[in-house]
């Protein structure tokens, strides 16, 4: 979780290039962590926790999730 967290520091894209259907791909993941592991605590890692709280406010997250 710690390079995970220096990698999304600052903004930075975990792949290559910013956006498009690879960053689709890792993001919703993230999202997974305090759904399925809620005992997790993510307050050592604010970047990895801010990339979550992004995609969670994500309208097509919310509609595939039924949450918005």
């Amino acid at each position: 979780m710690a390079a995970l967290n220096t990698r999304l520091e600052g903004g930075a894209p975990l792949l290559v290039r910013p956006g498009g259907w690879r960053t689709a791909l890792y993001r919703p993941h993230l999202a997974y962590l305090p759904i399925f592991f809620p005992q997790l605590d993510l307050g050592a890692y604010p970047h990895v926790q801010a990339s979550i709280e992004a995609t969670q406010g994500r309208v097509a997250y919310q509609a595939a999730m039924a949450t918005g």
